[in-house]
């Protein structure tokens, strides 16, 4: 009988396995070390993730948004998403590589405005 993480590991595992891969590669991984990792990664092949890593992809995702919540409290103009709900993006190279921004700030507090 299996215990409730590996029951949680195995459907997180099957989550991340069942999302439609990337046709492009990702901004983030331009900037790796590994040639090797960033030309696998370009050709559709899909690092192993483990369900640890999966659920700090999630934990991470829900901490942008409290962020976020508390950069527009104290003031800023934050955009998180554009007008069909869905984070900025971005491409270059024909679409062959893309990226995401958490956000993008149009003004910023009084406060700082006048702190020099």
């Amino acid at each position: 009988m299996q215990n409730i993480n590996e029951i949680l590991d195995t459907k997180l595992q099957e989550r991340y396995e069942s999302q439609e891969k990337r046709n492009y590669l990702g901004a983030s991984m331009l900037g790796d070390e590994c040639m090797r990792k960033v030309q696998l990664q370009y050709l559709g092949n899909r690092a192993k993730v483990s369900a640890q890593t999966l659920r700090t992809f999630d934990i991470g995702t829900l901490l942008e948004d409290l962020v976020a919540k508390w950069l527009q409290i104290a003031g800023f103009d934050l955009k998180t998403r554009n007008e069909e709900g869905k984070q900025f993006g971005f491409s270059t190279a024909e679409g062959k590589i893309a990226g995401h921004v958490d956000g993008i700030i149009h003004s910023f507090p009084e406060e700082l405005k006048k702190s020099g």
